[in-house]
């Protein structure tokens, strides 16, 4: 039985030896491109995008990417808001970098450089009366006037920033930029082992790396087949008896 038992020892270690080697030495690198304009047509797809968040309903109308050499994809976006009594335009400017989830790539990771809120005419006199308003609640009060009442266009436009910003970075994630194609397997494999993004000016390229996965993979395999081994040598005797 113990001869029998090193026998398979030494067949699953040939099993598993073989393929390593031949990966291990191959280390092939598989490189996956995705143009500016893939980038582009793809989130054009998804426009115009309407969502609600913190009582504003956001749309946005426009999307395009700047890729330059780094590590970072710029993005701009603008559209327009409504709700609160106010309503304006509003464009948002950023960064973002790829993400891999399912066999697609996807934007995420969005950081914010500048969003620019404008008021449309109606709104701004809104906010002029509401400042009056609070003005002349304040001036009767014990309440210190000046600072915070001016404050209150300050903070409509952030609100307004901060849900345009958590509407478009919603809307780059769940949108994707790129397919695998489901008959290739062996990319969405590798796809789990991204080694490398390069950004250079016009492009993305993802670099992916099977060996990791299949290292991965091979070391599984071997110790389910030495846990079976190890089964088989434990309760073969058993077996046997009846």
């Amino acid at each position: 039985m113990v001869r029998t038992l090193n026998r398979m020892l030494q067949g699953i270690a040939i099993l598993i030896a073989i393929p390593a080697i031949v990966v291990l030495i191959a280390n092939p690198r598989i490189p996956v491109t995705i143009t500016e304009e893939q980038i582009d047509a793809a989130l054009a797809q998804a426009l115009p995008f309407s969502t609600g968040n913190a009582g504003f309903q956001i749309n946005a109308t426009e999307i395009d990417v700047d890729t330059k050499d780094g590590d970072r994809i710029s993005l701009n976006g603008s559209g327009d808001f409504d709700g609160l009594t106010l309503r304006g335009s509003v464009a948002v400017r950023g960064e973002t970098s790829i993400h891999y989830r399912n066999g697609k790539f996807y934007l995420s990771d969005l950081t914010s450089e500048n969003i620019s809120v404008d008021l449309t005419a109606d709104s701004t006199e809104a906010l002029r009366k509401y400042r009056d308003a609070a003005a002349t609640f304040l001036s009767r009060s014990d309440e210190p006037t000046g600072e915070p009442t001016s404050q209150i266009d300050a903070a409509a436009r952030e609100n307004v920033a901060a849900a345009s910003k958590r509407a478009i970075d919603w809307l780059i994630r769940s949108t994707p930029i790129y397919k695998i194609d489901k008959d290739k397997w062996w990319a969405r494999l590798a796809a789990l082992a991204i080694t490398d993004v390069k950004i250079t000016r016009g492009e993305v390229t993802v670099v992916l790396e099977p060996r990791k996965v299949l290292i991965s993979v091979l070391l599984t395999v071997a110790v389910l087949l030495l846990m079976a081994a190890r089964f088989w040598f434990l309760f073969s005797p058993i077996f046997r008896r009846r």
